[in-house]
């Protein structure tokens, strides 16, 4: 991957406290569950993947709802973004189910 391109990825996060749970949805429409905390501005995120490896992502919120970070996984560490868009939600489009699983169908945008 080359410095310049760009990858969009989902969170669907819930806040209990300072927990955070949820799912990250990859850019291929896999979901995979999300465990995580928040303390003051600064946020932790863990994504497990079936294989045990995990994805970091640790970085500050930014105003009420935009974050900036580093992601890191087992082969690289990346800045990135994450900003709150009330308007897409892919997960809507996800029937409920057991296990974590592919998506099945996101409509075209």
């Amino acid at each position: 991957m080359g410095g310049t391109d760009t990858i969009y990825t989902h969170f669907s996060l819930r806040q209990q406290g300072d927990a955070l749970t949820g799912v990250y949805l990859d850019q291929h429409g896999k979901r995979y569950p999300i465990a995580g905390s928040i303390d003051g501005d600064r946020v932790h995120l863990v994504v497990t993947l079936p294989d045990g490896k995990t994805i970091l992502f640790e970085g500050t919120v930014s105003g009420t709802t935009d974050m900036l970070g580093m992601m890191t996984d087992a082969k690289q560490s990346v800045a990135f973004t994450a900003a709150y868009r009330p308007k897409e939600n892919p997960l809507q489009y996800v029937a409920p189910g057991a296990g974590m699983g592919g998506l099945g169908g996101i409509p075209p945008r």
